[in-house]
């Protein structure tokens, strides 16, 4: 039973919920950089919120894809004639998701459709949020988990870009919870999320050991092919773009262990391994995926619980691991403490509670003076990224032996 002061938390969680929610859809649109106009009410705690332009920076990245295959140009191709973009970021994911979903949203106006894919973010929040809530956790945690998941700055900033992470991530998971019941239904949301973002195909390990699983499992691995398929003898596909260094030096807006370590290795040589060693980056995530996949099917966990390791383990090691990735790190962390074989036991809950909590406060961004020192690249790469790592291996010490 949810107690009073419970029932309380989760009223305040919601109530701040929707004001934050309100905050970002009501922004106006905005093509000055730095920003100009009203933001957020956090948005200055978030590095892309307080300097790029925005709302909707990367939503309108594929709604300008999706106007670009309605006239027969190239997803790529960044001139728009005549313009109908307010502005955008450049288009890295897949031609088959321009050609599919971009061309759905672009029907609209940019404004309409951008506030409609902030409508599919949330839908996809209050189905996991159902998920937890009809779980058998406990009272305590199921508080705790909802209310952190209702109110985290990556998931507003997520909201604030309209990006597609969260929804990627959360298509998976639910995939992996159809798994056991429908697994027409779950194949298809599993090739949603990885026609959405292409990195959740990481997760088909996860659907292989179980015969109704492999099914969803296929739906993954079709879509995945499918996105080969449409980005055959391009270099600009979402998996050559997904994995160059774009930058060429470290960003503020990225909070990963490679980049703390690639920081590390330029003060010390004066040489940025990403560019000198464009391969490394890809090679440390497909390193680390690959210790979790064999851990995952050794130790047999459940689809769900292996799905979410997997996932973690690719946001632990992804170079560019934005801020707003990591509201859906929160996700799949929350997706440990659902019972079942692989989840987190009992008397680690409270720990995964504590990261989780950690991975919901604002990035070291808005408290740390320019210049920055490698050290304070150094402290911003971790703030986020430490905590991530402690969650995947506190997942690595479930009872079944991870």
């Amino acid at each position: 039973m949810v107690s009073t002061w419970q029932r309380g938390v989760l009223a305040s969680a919601v109530l701040l919920h929707l004001v934050l929610v309100v905050s970002i859809v009501t922004q106006p649109l905005d093509n000055g950089t730095p920003p100009t106009t009203r933001r957020f009410l956090t948005a200055q705690l978030s590095y892309d919120s307080a300097n790029w332009p925005g709302p909707a920076g990367d939503f309108f990245a594929l709604y300008h894809a999706g106007l670009q295959v309605r006239a027969g140009k190239s997803p790529h191709d960044l001139d728009e004639s005549p313009r109908v973009t307010p502005y955008f970021f450049r288009y890295i994911y897949s031609p088959l998701l321009a050609q599919t979903l971009g061309r759905v949203v672009s029907v609209a106006s940019p404004r309409a459709a951008y506030i409609g894919w902030v409508v599919v973010i949330e839908l996809c929040l209050a189905a996991w949020l159902l998920v937890l809530w009809r779980s058998s956790l406990d009272a305590l945690t199921r508080t705790v988990a909802i209310s952190i998941l209702l109110v985290n700055q990556p998931y507003m900033l997520e909201l604030h870009m309209g990006q597609f992470t969260f929804v990627a991530v959360a298509c998976a998971l639910l995939a992996a919870l159809a798994a056991a019941k429908s697994g027409v239904g779950g194949a298809a949301l599993l090739a949603a999320g990885v026609l959405i973002k292409t990195f959740p195909v990481a997760t088909l390990p996860a659907f292989a050991r179980e015969r109704r699983a492999r099914l969803v499992g296929l739906g993954g691995l079709a879509a995945f092919a499918a996105i080969l398929l449409a980005s055959a003898g391009s270099a600009r596909g979402p998996l050559s773009l997904g994995a160059q260094d774009l930058v060429g030096v470290p960003h503020p807006g990225a909070y990963s262990i490679p980049q703390a370590l690639f920081v590390l290795v330029l003060a010390v040589s004066n040489v940025w391994l990403p560019t000198t060693s464009p391969l490394v980056p890809g090679a440390i995530t497909a390193l680390v995926v690959g210790v979790a996949a064999f851990i995952v099917w050794r130790n047999r966990l459940s689809t769900l619980a292996g799905a979410a390791v997997l996932l973690l383990a690719f946001l632990v090691s992804y170079f560019h691991a934005w801020e707003h990735h990591y509201s859906a790190a929160i996700l799949a962390g929350t997706a440990l403490l659902v019972p079942g074989r692989g989840a987190i036991p009992d008397e680690g809950r409270p720990v995964v509670l504590l990261l989780l909590a950690w991975l919901a406060l604002p990035t070291l961004y808005a408290f740390t003076p320019e210049p920055w020192s490698a050290g304070a690249w150094i402290a911003m790469s971790l703030w986020k990224a430490l905590p991530l790592a402690s969650l995947l291996a506190l997942a690595g010490r479930t009872d079944s032996g991870l």
